[in-house]
C-alpha cells in the first residue's frame, strides 16, 4: 500500500490524499515516501512538502493553515474534535504553567 498526494495544496492548505494499492500513480499526485510517512500520519493534510524532479524530498507540518482551517470550522459551529480539544487544553496549560513559573521567579526575585 501506497500514500499519494496532490503535489499542490487546496486553497486551505490540506492536501488531497489517498492510500492503495495504485497500478498508476494520477496526473497531479505524487507517493509520500516511506521514509516520509510518519511525519505525514502525525500532520496530514496539512503539511509543506519539498518537491526535486517530482519526488518528494522534504515535508514539514503547516501550522497555520491547520490553525486558520480550524478557526473557519470553529466559525462554522463545527465541533472539535477530542484530540483537538486535549491539543488545545495542553496549550493552555502550558502558557498558564509558564506564566505561573514567571511571577514566582518574579515574587522570589522581588
Amino acid at each position: 500500500m501506497i500514500t499519494i498526494i496532490k503535489n499542490k495544496p487546496d486553497i486551505n492548505g490540506a492536501y488531497k490524499n489517498q492510500s492503495g494499492d495504485f497500478k498508476d500513480i494520477p496526473d497531479g499526485f505524487l507517493v509520500v515516501p516511506n521514509v516520509l510517512l510518519p511525519i505525514w500520519e502525525e500532520f496530514k493534510p496539512f503539511v509543506e512538502i519539498t518537491i526535486e524532479n517530482d519526488i518528494i524530498v522534504g515535508m514539514v507540518d503547516n501550522p497555520i493553515a491547520r490553525a486558520t482551517q480550524e478557526a473557519v470550522d470553529t466559525e462554522k459551529g463545527l465541533e472539535l474534535t477530542p484530540d483537538q480539544r486535549i491539543a488545545e487544553l495542553e496549550v493552555s496549560n502550558a502558557a498558564l504553567q509558564n506564566a505561573v513559573d514567571l511571577l514566582t521567579v518574579a515574587l522570589l526575585e522581588g
